[in-house]
């Protein structure tokens, strides 16, 4: 398999989207350029590989996976010799939303591209191409690691509307899965009533501790929603019938600076998590949670408890 062809789930990094060779007896132009820049590219002919996926771009500047390539061949260049390989673009494809996706993308993770530039390019992708599966995939992804949950939601929405694409529909299916389980307790959607109480026994009844600090790790709802194609039925729950026995991690200790990572933005500590098969993956009432919404160059962190399975913010 090509080093280009994979799907990678990691804390607050990208899901990229897979890149393969065109099929056996596919012989278009553009096809042609695509395999040889992926050949050039698994034998660390960067600089090559730059040229053609830019011959690819220029073939057909709308083709998703010609810049998508470009991109993840560029990100294993040096930040000098990356940003040589994307200047001038602008002036060409400044109008294109695949341009303003991917240069936002490589430079925001190398530490290059400030955040209000990053919001800027991502908002002029979608400004461009409001209905195009890919940028809203992109805009879905984008919005969650800023901690945007509702409006994350509104852009799954879009996504759906337009049918989707199968290149991008299982990393969307993945985003689903974590923003279905957040947004139930942060808008008190397809909650547990006020008066009911959790079973008195579990399954798996563990404590967890000493989490909070190593670096990379991922945040206990992400690993939960990428852990199989069923994610979504055993973090949503809604019927008896998804097979989940009873289980909670008690998440022992931490604080308002030392937090245990929930979702991205989101941290409890002093509390508990459950699956149950009716009502999924909750975060149990008394539990202490904070959440870190960025929004252009403002940062807001909010203090609460969860009460009546709700996310209580008292600032």
């Amino acid at each position: 398999m090509s080093k280009f062809s994979h799907i990678a789930i990691t804390c607050l990094t990208f899901i990229t989207v897979a890149i393969n060779s065109p099929a056996v007896g596919m012989n278009s132009s553009i096809d042609v350029l695509i395999d040889q820049a992926i050949q050039q590219s698994n034998k660390n002919n960067f600089a090559e590989a730059v040229i053609s996926a830019k011959k690819a771009i220029a073939t057909d500047p709308m083709l998703h996976r010609a810049w998508r390539l470009f991109e993840q061949i560029t990100d294993h260049l040096s930040n000098a010799d990356a940003s040589a390989s994307w200047a001038g673009l602008e002036q060409v494809y400044g109008s294109n939303p695949y341009y303003h996706v991917y240069h936002a993308i490589i430079f925001k993770g190398r530490g290059t591209l400030d955040s209000v530039t990053y919001e800027r390019e991502m908002a002029t992708a979608k400004e461009l191409a409001p209905n195009n599966p890919f940028v809203l995939f992109y805009n879905i992804q984008d919005l969650v690691y800023l901690g945007q949950y509702t409006s994350a939601l509104q852009s799954l929405q879009s996504y759906k509307a337009t049918g989707g694409n199968k290149e991008v529909d299982s990393a969307v299916a993945f985003y689903e899965c974590l923003l279905r389980g957040v947004d139930r307790q942060l808008n008190g959607r397809d909650i547990p009533l006020v008066s009911w109480t959790p079973p008195a026994s579990f399954e798996i009844d563990i404590s967890v501790s000493g989490i909070s600090k190593p670096t990379g790790i991922q945040p206990w709802l992400i690993q939960l929603c990428g852990s199989n194609s069923n994610s979504i039925d055993f973090v949503i729950g809604g019927n008896s019938d998804t097979g989940v026995n009873p289980k909670r991690w008690k998440f022992v200790g931490g604080s308002q600076e030392d937090p245990y990572p929930y979702a991205p933005g989101l941290y409890i500590w002093d509390g508990s998590v459950i699956a149950v098969p009716n009502y999924g993956v909750i975060v149990v009432n008394g539990t202490r949670i904070k959440y870190v919404v960025t929004e252009g160059t403002t940062t807001r962190t909010r203090v609460g408890v969860v009460k009546d399975w709700r996310f209580v913010f008292g600032n």
